[in-house]
């Protein structure tokens, strides 16, 4: 057993970050895999051109850099946006002119592209842009729960037994020391698993606290499309569950005086 404990508690630093990561992130499906390998069967399409503003906010970014050394983007942004509004209203049109023509090339170049594409082709292309759309949309929603705070899932009982074997896993191969932990698990006395779980349990218990709290805390604020959707229908169901619920007793209730009253008026009349 001390072997086989030895083994197990061979957890080094790369499992230690990495385990959670890979048990807590969502799994794809398949269609994601699918689109994912379109990717790079789909022809390379032609690039969209940038609009008046941008190609200007990149032709004047050496010379905001050089006299404001150190700012930021957002900051390098708002010295473009000043210089733009200074323009002339002669330059500034001229400038969306030009953008509006390599817009118009780029329609026709795209167009032809389309053209040159099979149907099977045509089909993997348009998936992949859906995909990427979708990716984009899975980042930015990341970012909002991120920016304000979402609490993160708790770890499972497995996860806290690997947090807890920290010890350098030496020059054994990651895959074998993968394996031993998940064997040293598996045959791991459920008395001592037990611990583990009650961890865990404690863990999901103190999410959920924080979760209700952050949810209550979003809907103040008006952000409900950060909230989940089930969170946004369990009051509902609850309360149609309750409702059900003394509807069905108030039926039972009633049907149980009636059939008293009946038993009674048969047991007067036996009586009489």
């Amino acid at each position: 057993m001390a072997v086989v404990a030895a083994c197990a508690r061979v957890a080094g630093d790369i499992i230690y970050r990495r385990l959670p990561l890979l048990a807590l992130r969502p799994v794809p499906d398949g269609q994601h895999f699918v689109s994912v390998s379109q990717n790079f069967l789909a022809p390379q399409a032609p690039k969209k051109p940038p609009p008046a503003f941008v190609n200007f906010l990149k032709e004047k970014s050496p010379e905001i850099n050089r006299n404001n050394p150190g700012l930021g983007i957002a900051d390098r942004s708002k010295i473009a946006g000043q210089m733009w509004r200074d323009l002339d209203l002669e330059e500034r049109d001229r400038l969306k002119l030009e953008a509006r023509e390599r817009y118009q090339a780029y329609r026709m170049e795209y167009l032809k592209f389309l053209d040159g594409l099979s149907d099977q082709e045509r089909n993997q292309y348009f998936q992949s842009l859906k995909s990427k759309r979708e990716s984009r949309e899975i980042r930015r929603h990341r970012k909002e729960l991120r920016k304000f705070g979402r609490p993160k899932r708790p770890p499972n009982a497995y996860l806290l037994f690997v947090r807890s074997s920290r010890l350098e896993r030496g020059d054994a191969p990651l895959g074998q020391f993968t394996k031993g932990l998940v064997e040293y698990w598996k045959q791991m006395p459920k008395e001592e698993k037990e611990i583990y779980e009650d961890d865990a349990k404690l863990e999901r218990e103190k999410y959920y606290r924080d979760m209700a709290e952050w949810e209550d805390q979003m809907r103040k604020i008006g952000r409900e499309d950060l909230i989940r959707k089930r969170s946004q229908r369990r009051p509902r169901k609850k309360a149609a569950t309750k409702a059900k619920k003394k509807s069905a007793a108030g039926k039972k209730a009633t049907r149980g005086t009636a059939k008293k009253a009946s038993k009674t008026k048969t047991k007067k009349a036996v009586v009489k």
